[in-house]
């Protein structure tokens, strides 16, 4: 009897082995389809995307000073409000600290020249979101060559 029970074992671990393989098969497969049509149908995509994401946002229930559970979205509300106020206004303008000046030396010039300029434009990280200027960081990386001398002449 002790070896039909091994052979049991043996066969469901092989045959729970295949389901999983064919599960992932058929996971892959589905995703790359997702994928291929992407272009004429990207709701399915992202409803995939959002469906599958890792964290799920969920707030509550929380608890009152008075230990008391809240649950309904108005109460958590307003509990995650006075948190916050208590939060970022606690402090008094009596309490500011006294800065004192740790060295002697002072920043007499800064010496900007074209090559430092030109450098600095061609690392900008080109995917990030444009400036306060509404110029795009991959506009000033491809136009270096000509932004590098007028800018290294304004100081």
């Amino acid at each position: 009897m002790h070896t039909e029970d091994t052979k049991d074992k043996t066969l469901y671990v092989e045959k729970s082995k295949s389901v999983r393989q064919m599960i992932r098969a058929a996971k892959r497969n589905y995703e790359n389809k997702l994928a291929m049509n992407i272009k004429s149908n990207p709701k399915s995509f992202w409803k995939y995307v959002n469906y599958n994401r890792a964290s799920k946002p969920r707030v509550g229930p929380l608890t009152k000073e008075d230990a008391t559970i809240v649950s309904d979205t108005q109460s958590m509300a307003e509990i995650l409000n006075d948190k916050f106020f208590e939060a970022f206004n606690r402090e008094s303008l009596m309490n500011i600290p006294i800065v004192s000046i740790k060295t002697d030396t002072r920043l007499s010039s800064v010496v900007i020249n074209e090559a430092v300029v030109y450098d600095v434009l061609t690392h900008l990280k080109q995917d990030s979101a444009a400036g306060l200027d509404g110029i795009r960081p991959k506009i000033l990386a491809n136009s270096a060559t000509y932004l590098a001398k007028p800018l290294s002449l304004y100081q």
